[in-house]
C-alpha cells in the first residue's frame, strides 16, 4: 500500500510506549498513516535518544514494559497505521552495560565477539597490538593509580577494575591469580581450612583453560565454569568472603595502607585493553569511534553473524507485521553499504527502507541500493531554497560581510572546519588510515620510495578535499561518480600542495585501483587485494564522520549570512533557486524515488521548520535588516564584557543571535525566563561548535559567561529596554511573513511526489532550535483540542482563520485536510503524474503551482512566496489582492475544482485567477469535482 504520510516520535523514558498509546488516534484523526519511531532496543540506561544501544535483542526497558509495547503495537494496528522503525547497525555504546563488549575486554581476541567491533588488533603500537584502547580517563593511568581513582573490586560476581562509575572485567589470568592470593591468604590463618584452599586451588587451576563461548552464549552464564564456582563458594564461604576482603584491600591501599600502585599496574598491563586519558583517542585509538565519540564503537555489519545477531529481533517484528519498514540510521558508516542493503530488503520484502543519507549538490544515491529512498533531508534543501529571494544575493552578502569583519567564504569554513575537526578529534584514526596505505605502499613500485610523513600529508589534504561525504568503492567495482569524486579531491588538494603529487596519485591508484604513471601492478596477490580494501574501507569511513563533524557541527557554525541555509544536507553558499530548477528536482523525484521521505525538519536539524521560514524573509529585506543590526549593535554595545582585550559577543556571534532571536521570536512571551534560557544554552552550543573561543572539549567558562550575560541583558523584560523597543517590530513583521512560508511549505510537503514526514508537533508552529531544544515533551492534549476545534470549524475565512491572528491554527488546518486529501486520494499522490503550472500576472513572481493528476483525477496546489516585497506589513494576500495574476491550466485540465481548505467551488477554464483561488486564505488545494 502507498504510504500517505509518516510521524516521527521521540520515545524517552519520560514518553515511552504507554504515553505513545495515548497519541495514536490523534495521530489517526490528524490523516497520518504511518508512525516513525526512534530507535527502542535496549540503550545505556538514562538515554534521551537510543542511538547508543547496548543489546539489539530486547526492548529498552525504561521506554516501558513488553505488554506496552504489545499495548502500542495493537493500538497501532487497530487504527490501520504502519510503523517505521529506526534502527542503529553502525555502531553501540561503550559501556558496561554492552555484554558483547564486555566479553571481548575479558577475553580480547579469543572472544566469540571479537570480529563483532571494528577493531584493529594488529595496531602497530606494541601497547596497543591484541588490545583494545578504553580512552575514559580524566588523566593519564599511573596519575589515576596513584590518586586510588582505580581499584579492583569484586561486584555482581565479576572481577572488576574500577574508574568511578565504570567498570572493567579482568581477563580470566588475573582472576586467578586473586583467586590463588585468596587461598594464600587463608592458609596464613590459624584454623585454616585445607579444603577450601584445595578448592580455590583447583578453580585457579581450571581458569587457565577458561572453556570458549559462542555468540549466543556469555561466559559468565555458563554455570559449570571456574568463576562460577568461585561465585557459589564466595556465596557460603565466610572465610573466602574475608579472606577476598584482605586481599582486595591490600591492593587498593585501603585501612590506611599505601596503594599497591605497582602491582594494580602489572594487572592492568595483563589485560586485553589499555586504558588511557580520555583526549588520547583523539591522538591514537584502535577502534572506529562513531563521529569521534570515545563512547560508541563501531559494529562490522560485513560479517554475517553480526548482521544476524543484531537484526534477529528486527527481523522477527516484520515478520509479525508489527514494524512495516525501517529507517537506516548513518548509512555511510557501513563497509559496504550496498551488500548490507539487499540483504536486508530480502528479508522484509517490499516495505519502505529508507537510509539517513545526505547527499551533496548534484550527488545522487548509488542506482543498486534496493531502498525506497532518502529520509529527505535533499528535499528539506530544496524546498527551503525556493523561498530564499536569489535576486538579493549580492546585497545580502554585502550586509553580512559588512557586520562581520572577515567573514569567512563557505568554501573557507569547510576547509577551517575540516581541517580542525581532523586535528583535534580524528588524528587517531588518520594514523591508523596511513599505516593502512603505506603496509600496501612498500609492497608496489610506486610506493616503495614514499615515506610514511608524505602519505600522512597526502592523506590528510586527499580527506580535507573530498567532496561528498563518502564513496562506495567495493572489491567489485568503482562507480564514474565515484572516480569523478576522487579526482576532484586529488586536484582540490595538488592546487594547495603541489609537493605531494607523487603520494596523492599513489592514493588515488590505490583508491581506483589502477597504477598510475606507467607503473604497472606488481601481481593481483591475496596479500595486496586485502591491503588495498583495509585501506579504502578505512579511507571511506573517515571522509564521512569528518565531513559530517567539519561541516554540520562546524562551518554551519562559522559560516552565518543567512542560517536558515545552514542546516544538515544544505548548501549555505547557494542563496536560493528558482522554481523550475525546484520543479526539476520534484519530476526527477516522482519518476525515481516516489516514496522517498519528504521531511522539514529532523531530530537533527540545526533549527525548525518555523525558525528557517521566518529567517527565509530576510532575504528579502537587505537594507532593511543592514538598518537594524546597526541600530541594535549601537544601542547593546555597552552589554558586551571584554575576553582577551576584544569584546564579547564579536561580530561573528551577535550577528547569529539577532538571526536566532528574529527566528525564534515567540508569539507568547509570558515566560521570558524559560525563553531567555532556551537562547543561552544554544548560543553556548553554538559558540563550542564553532571553535573558535571555545570547544567542547576545552569549554572557556569566562567566554561563555560574557556570552551569556550579554543575552540575558539584552533581553530583561522591564518597561524601559531600548533594544526590545527597536526590535520587537521588526520581529513581528518578520513572524508575519514568514507564516506564510510555514503554510507553503506544509502544502507543497504534503501534496509534492514523496512521502510526507512530520517530526513530532510540527503540525503546529515550529520555533525550536538543535537538540537538545528539538526534543522537547510535545504538549499533544493541546494538539488533540486544536485538531477538534478544527473538525467542527465550516471553513477557514479572513476573519476566523487570519494567518496573522492564528497562525497555529491555520498550519494546523493546512497539514490536516492537506493529509486526509493525500489519504482519500492516495493513488493520486502516490503515483500520480506531476506537472509545472504557469503564473502569469502582475505577480507572477510571488506565486507558483503544480499539479498531480492520473486519468481521473486531478490536484492543483497553489503558493504564495516572497510577500513581503509586494505587500504591506499586516495585509493579508487575500480578497483582491492578486489582480491580474492567474495559474495557466493544461488543455486536458478539468473545470470545476474545490478548495479543500475553504471547501469553496471555483470554476476554471484555461486559468485559474488567484483573486478567485486564494480569496479566503493564502494557500491553496484545489481538487476537481
Amino acid at each position: 500500500m502507498i504510504p500517505v504520510a509518516s510521524y516521527r516520535l521521540q520515545l524517552t523514558p519520560d514518553f515511552g510506549f504507554r504515553e505513545a498509546v495515548d497519541v495514536i488516534p490523534y495521530l489517526a484523526d490528524l490523516g497520518i498513516s504511518h508512525i516513525y519511531v526512534s530507535p527502542i532496543f535496549k540503550s545505556r540506561s538514562g538515554s534521551r535518544h537510543g542511538y547508543d544501544g547496548v543489546d539489539y535483542t530486547c526492548l529498552n526497558p525504561e521506554l516501558g514494559s513488553h505488554e506496552d509495547f504489545k499495548a502500542l503495537a495493537e493500538t497501532v494496528t487497530s487504527h490501520g497505521l504502519g510503523w517505521i522503525q529506526d534502527i542503529v547497525p553502525n555502531h553501540m555504546a561503550f559501556d558496561e552495560e554492552n555484554s558483547c563488549l564486555m566479553d571481548v575486554l575479558e577475553k580480547g581476541r579469543a572472544s566469540a565477539w571479537a570480529g563483532f567491533f571494528d577493531i584493529t588488533w594488529d595496531h602497530p603500537d606494541p601497547a596497543m597490538h591484541g588490545r583494545v584502547s578504553v580512552p575514559f580517563l580524566g588523566s593519564h593511568c599511573y596519575q589515576c593509580l596513584e590518586n586510588g581513582e582505580i581499584v579492583i573490586a569484586y561486584r555482581n560476581k565479576r572481577f572488576l577494575f574500577t574508574y568511578y562509575d565504570r567498570s572493567l572485567p579482568l581477563r580470566a589470568e588475573s582472576c586467578r591469580e586473586l583467586i590463588a592470593a585468596v587461598a594464600e591468604n587463608i592458609m596464613r590463618e590459624t584454623d585454616t581450612d585445607h579444603s577450601l584452599v584445595q578448592k580455590l586451588n583447583a578453580i585457579a587451576l581450571m581458569l587457565k583453560n577458561p572453556p570458549k563461548a559462542d555468540l549466543r552464549q556469555n561466559y559468565n552464564e555458563i554455570n559449570d565454569n571456574p568463576l562460577a564456582l568461585f561465585n557459589r563458594l564466595h556465596e557460603t564461604e565466610a572465610k573466602i568472603r574475608d579472606g577476598l576482603d584482605r586481599v582486595l584491600d591490600a591492593i587498593n591501599g585501603k585501612d590506611n595502607g599505601p596503594v599497591q600502585i605497582d602491582a594494580l599496574d602489572r594487572l592492568l598491563d595483563r589485560q586485553h585493553y589499555r586504558l588511557q586519558y580520555w583526549r588520547n583517542a583523539d591522538l591514537e585509538v584502535n577502534y572506529r569511534r562513531f563521529f569521534g565519540l570515545n563512547d560508541l564503537i563501531a559494529l562490522r555489519q560485513e560479517n554475517p553473524a553480526v548482521f544476524e545477531q543484531t537484526h534477529d529481533l528486527i527481523l522477527r517484528m516484520l515478520d509479525q507485521e508489527i514494524f512495516t519498514g525501517l529507517r537506516i540510521d548513518h548509512i555511510d558508516g557501513l563497509t559496504d553499504p550496498e551488500t548490507y542493503l539487499k540483504r536486508l530488503r530480502e528479508r522484509i520484502g517490499n516495505g519502505p527502507l529508507l537510509v539517513e543519507k545526505i547527499l551533496s549538490r548534484g550527488e545522487q544515491l548509488p542506482g543498486a541500493w534496493p531502498v525506497t529512498g532518502t529520509t529527505g533531508y535533499d528535499f528539506a534543501s530544496r524546498l527551503n531554497d525556493i523561498f530564499v529571494c536569489r535576486e538579493n544575493v549580492h546585497r545580502f552578502t554585502a550586509v553580512y560581510e559588512n557586520f562581520v569583519d572577515a567573514a569567512p567564504s563557505w568554501e573557507e569554513a569547510i576547509n577551517h572546519g575540516r581541517r580542525t575537526v581532523l586535528e583535534d578529534q580524528f588524528n587517531g584514526e588518520l594514523d591508523n588510515l596511513v599505516m593502512a596505505f603505506k603496509r600496501l605502499a612498500v609492497l608496489t613500485p610506486p610506493g616503495r620510495d614514499l615515506t610514511t610523513r608524505g602519505i600522512r600529508a597526502a592523506l590528510r589534504e586527499l580527506v580535507i578535499h573530498f567532496p561528498v561525504y563518502r564513496a562506495y568503492i567495493t572489491g567489485r567495482n568503482i562507480s564514474q561518480a565515484d572516480l569523478d569524486y576522487i579526482r576532484r579531491a586529488r586536484n582540490g588538494a595538488l592546487a594547495g600542495q603541489p609537493g605531494l603529487e607523487p603520494e596523492l596519485f599513489f592514493l588515488e591508484s590505490v583508491l581506483t585501483g589502477t597504477i598510475l604513471r606507467g607503473y604497472r601492478a606488481a601481481g593481483p596477490g591475496r596479500k595486496r587485494k586485502n591491503l588495498r580494501l583495509k585501506a579504502i574501507d578505512g579511507f571511506q569511513k573517515l571522509t564521512a564522520p569528518l565531513a559530517a563533524k567539519g561541516i554540520e557541527d562546524t562551518a554551519l557554525y562559522n559560516y552565518l549570512r543567512l542560517v536558515s541555509l545552514n542546516d544538515v544536507g544544505t548548501d549555505p553558499d547557494r542563496f536560493g533557486t528558482d522554481m523550475a530548477e525546484f520543479h526539476s528536482f520534484l519530476q526527477d523525484r516522482h519518476h525515481g524515488w516516489p516514496d522517498s521521505m519528504n521531511c522539514t525538519a529532523t531530530h537533527d536539524s540545526k533549527r525548525g521548520e518555523d525558525v528557517r521560514a521566518r529567517l527565509n524573509v530576510l532575504s528579502e529585506l537587505p537594507e532593511e535588516w543592514q538598518g537594524c543590526l546597526d541600530s541594535w549593535n549601537r544601542i547593546n554595545w555597552h552589554h558586551k564584557g571584554l575576553f582577551q582585550d576584544r569584546p564579547v559577543p564579536g561580530a561573528d556571534m551577535e550577528y547569529l543571535i539577532y538571526q536566532t532571536l528574529v527566528g525564534t521570536w515567540p508569539d507568547d512571551r509570558t515566560d521570558m525566563a524559560h525563553y531567555v534560557g532556551r537562547i543561552t544554552e544554544y548560543i553556548v552550543k553554538a559558540a563550542r561548535e564553532a571553535k573558535i573561543h571555545t570547544t567542547w572539549l576545552d569549554p572557556d567558562k569566562d567566554y561563555e559567561s560574557l556570552l551569556t550575560g550579554f543575552v540575558e541583558q539584552i533581553l530583561f523584560h522591564e518597561a524601559c529596554n531600548p533594544f526590545l523597543e527597536a526590535f520587537v517590530p521588526f520581529a513581528e513583521k518578520i513572524r508575519f511573513f514568514g507564516l506564510f512560508n510555514s503554510l507553503a511549505q506544509v502544502i507543497i510537503k504534503t501534496t509534492a511526489p514523496g512521502m510526507p514526514d512530520f517530526y513530532q508537533g510540527t503540525e503546529l508552529l515550529n520555533l525550536t532550535l538543535v537538540d537538545p531544544d528539538n526534543r522537547r515533551a510535545v504538549d499533544f492534549d493541546r494538539r488533540r483540542r486544536m485538531l477538534r476545534e478544527l473538525e467542527s470549524d465550516p471553513g477557514p475565512t479572513g476573519q476566523n482563520l487570519h494567518p496573522g491572528i492564528n497562525g497555529e491554527k491555520a498550519k494546523l488546518l493546512v497539514t490536516s485536510r492537506a493529509l486526509w486529501t493525500r489519504k482519500k486520494y492516495r493513488e493520486l499522490f502516490g503515483r500520480g503524474r506531476y506537472q509545472p503550472l504557469t503564473v502569469t500576472g502582475q505577480y507572477h513572481g510571488h506565486a507558483a503551482a503544480f499539479s498531480r493528476n492520473n486519468d481521473r483525477q486531478w490536484a492543483i496546489t497553489v503558493f504564495p512566496r516572497m510577500l513581503s516585497r509586494i505587500i504591506p506589513e499586516g495585509k493579508n494576500p487575500i480578497n483582491e489582492f492578486w489582480r491580474d495574476t492567474v495559474v495557466e491550466l493544461p488543455d486536458d485540465a478539468p473545470t470545476n475544482w474545490r478548495n479543500v481548505f475553504t471547501g469553496k467551488f471555483t470554476p476554471g477554464t484555461g486559468s485559474l485567477p488567484l483573486n478567485t483561488v486564494l480569496r479566503d486564505f493564502p494557500v491553496a488545494l484545489l481538487i476537481n469535482e
